[in-house]
């Protein structure tokens, strides 16, 4: 069942959209947090026995660092935030 509900609808993360919905962010004037709001997400962003990563958050979630692509992506959000844009 579930592969047949996967196939050519994306991928099946993105099938209620409920993973997605529950995503939280906060920021203070020296911290900002981002997360999910439901339990079930730290088994994508670490993997299980029998499911492999799937990287919801980090590249790398031992070490607790950012894709290069988020990387640049928050650096560009700062930048336009500092700049007034």
């Amino acid at each position: 069942m579930t592969l047949a509900r996967k196939k050519g609808r994306g991928g099946i993360l993105y099938q209620t959209g409920d993973l997605l919905d529950s995503a939280t962010s906060r920021a203070g004037r020296d911290v900002a947090e981002v997360g999910f709001g439901l339990r079930y997400a730290v088994f994508h962003e670490y993997g299980t026995k029998k499911m492999p990563r799937r990287g919801l958050l980090m590249a790398d979630p031992e070490a607790r660092t950012l894709g290069e692509d988020d990387k640049r992506a928050i650096l560009e959000i700062i930048g336009e935030h500092l700049s007034g844009g």
